[in-house]
């Protein structure tokens, strides 16, 4: 789990080879606890690679403006996502 100050995300690399972006704030009127639960589950899976190919994750680190993940998987290399509050798209991958 890597979390980014400015962005006020967290990303959490799963075995599947998948990465869950959480908000780290809670949305307004929202009950107690920590963040605003799961914003979008980031996959290869959309271009055809699946877990069998990826592996599980082995690291994540943030850009120092919170705008871009690199994510490196056992069985794959680097992806780099750059990452708003509005979307992600695949800048990357090595």
């Amino acid at each position: 789990m890597r979390l980014s100050a400015p962005a006020q995300l967290a990303a959490v690399g799963m075995h599947d080879g998948t990465v869950h972006l959480h908000s780290l704030v809670r949305p307004l009127g929202a009950g107690r606890g920590v963040g605003g639960g799961c914003l979008r589950v980031l996959s290869l899976l959309d271009w055809g690679h699946g877990e069998s190919v990826t592996g599980r994750v082995g690291v994540l680190r943030w850009s120092p403006d919170g705008r871009a993940l690199a994510v490196g998987g056992w069985g794959w290399g680097w992806v780099c996502i750059g990452c708003v509050h509005g979307g992600c798209i695949v800048t990357c991958v090595l």
